[in-house]
């Protein structure tokens, strides 16, 4: 299990469920990376072990609640998140301790996430491409190069890079810098951690390379849109013009 149900309520719970509902909402593969990165970074409280099931029960349905909405945003069908809700609702209301309805929890992010991605990724889109956007998701953080994403997909670089390009209309390498500048962007806006942490968080080992494509990318600096929490107005042409995945 990536992240208990049981432990939201030992951290900062505001900010840990708005992290989980939007990446929820982004449908993003790789949510227990993100969820364990930022969960690290926070002074857990002492656990309230007196709390009676019936109220965990109560919290886990609100959970629940909130992650149908969030999948809704993100462009799930009202009736599949209605079908997921009702699933887990009944699970938790026959749950009958705090392991059970701690891995209904993790299942149910599980499920929701997974359901948004599928939904928000383009049927037109090969598989090798999709396999390929999959991994660049969950692996965004890591060293990436057009040899390795190849590999996963069993093409030659030079086709995959021709290919990708055909059938998102960017370049493979646009579209990385575009999920690791996503990522930093909400990070900026949603945490307390610093720039270097989240440089690193992002896949960048230098912060000083991390803030110059991000004034590139966004036409300000990090610290500057941490304060501010605006971009300028010329992201938002250039984000239009990128593939919603």
């Amino acid at each position: 299990m990536f992240f208990l149900l049981s432990n939201i309520p030992n951290f900062d719970s505001d900010i840990i469920e708005r992290h989980v509902m939007r990446l929820i909402t982004e449908g993003n593969l790789s949510y227990q990376k993100e969820i364990s990165f930022l969960s690290s970074h926070f002074h857990p409280k002492a656990p309230d072990v007196s709390c009676p099931m019936p109220l965990w029960r109560h919290y886990a349905m609100s959970q629940v609640i909130l992650a149908s909405h969030a999948s809704m945003e993100g462009g799930l069908s009202a009736r599949t998140a209605a079908e997921l809700t009702a699933r887990y609702r009944q699970a938790i209301f026959n749950a009958v301790n705090m392991d059970q309805l701690n891995r209904i929890y993790d299942s149910m992010i599980n499920d929701f996430i997974h359901s948004v991605h599928a939904c928000r990724h383009p049927s037109a889109l090969s598989a090798p491409i999709r396999q390929c956007i999959n991994y660049i998701d969950s692996h965004f953080d890591q060293r990436l190069t057009i040899e390795l994403i190849a590999s996963k997909a069993g093409y030659s670089s030079p086709y995959l890079a021709r290919k990708f390009r055909k059938e998102l209309g960017l370049p493979l390498t646009e579209y990385i810098l575009k999920i690791r500048m996503d990522h930093a962007i909400r990070l900026l806006r949603q945490s307390q951690l610093s720039i270097a942490s989240i440089s690193e968080a992002v896949g960048f080992h230098s912060q000083s390379h991390f803030s110059r494509q991000f004034h590139k990318y966004t036409g300000t600096a990090p610290g500057v849109f941490r304060i501010t929490g605006r971009l300028p107005s010329q992201l938002h042409t250039f984000s239009a013009a990128l593939p919603q995945l």
